[in-house]
């Protein structure tokens, strides 16, 4: 759900609970940890306003079911204007996990070159992948989350294949990862990474360009 300043303040510090559809029940406790619990049991707790009781009784993201991890991330990603999320984990090339990585936009486009050697590229679509073996899902951090999604979003919405780049779509995508309203309250440790990768494509990309 997108915050106000305000409410962004009264947030932090409260776990986010969901249901397993994906609702946004509501925030209690000491933590911003995204958590998952039947509807039921969090109204009766929230009553009761019992916060360790209520997160006893709920379940982390990480260790959710994948149907219930996908209602979830596509809830949060719908406040972005963003739908059909796809969540599951990531490789490399070389068929390792990827750890570190929050998410992924895949591109499909067909390339067909002219005899007159003009090329033209058919961009068929793209979709976003959440990474749901990474430090980041694992962490479950209601506002790492955020940004990683909008960190995939920048990549998503700005594509064109006759422009891209690797290093200046990185770049960009670090950047709407730093500036906006989430990331002053992702945890240290993420928002370290994101300020450490965002340096490394701000130097690759000025000696690139200037």
């Amino acid at each position: 759900v997108i915050l106000s300043e305000v409410e962004q303040r009264n947030y932090v510090g409260a776990a986010f609970y969901y249901s397993p559809d994906g609702e946004l029940l509501g925030h209690l406790g000491n933590s911003y940890e995204i958590r998952v619990v039947d509807s039921g049991i969090f109204y009766s707790l929230q009553d009761n306003n019992d916060d360790a009781c209520l997160f006893g009784n709920s379940t982390s993201l990480y260790y959710s079911g994948s149907g219930t991890q996908v209602n979830i991330i596509n809830y949060m990603a719908s406040e972005l204007g963003l739908n059909n999320i796809y969540v599951g984990a990531l490789y490399d090339g070389s068929g390792n996990v990827l750890y570190t990585s929050g998410g992924r936009t895949t591109h499909s486009v067909t390339q067909y070159t002219y005899p007159d050697g003009s090329v033209y590229y058919d961009h068929h679509y793209s979709y976003i992948t959440i990474n749901n073996v990474s430090d980041v899902f694992k962490g479950g951090n209601f506002y790492d989350m955020m940004c990683a999604l909008i960190h995939e979003q920048d990549h998503y919405d700005n594509y064109n294949p006759y422009t891209h780049n690797e290093i200046a779509s990185e770049f960009f995508a670090f950047g709407s990862t730093i500036y906006n309203e989430y990331f002053e309250y992702a945890s240290p440790e993420f928002r370290e990474s994101i300020y450490s990768q965002y340096r490394y494509y701000e130097s690759l990309y000025y000696n690139l360009y200037y």
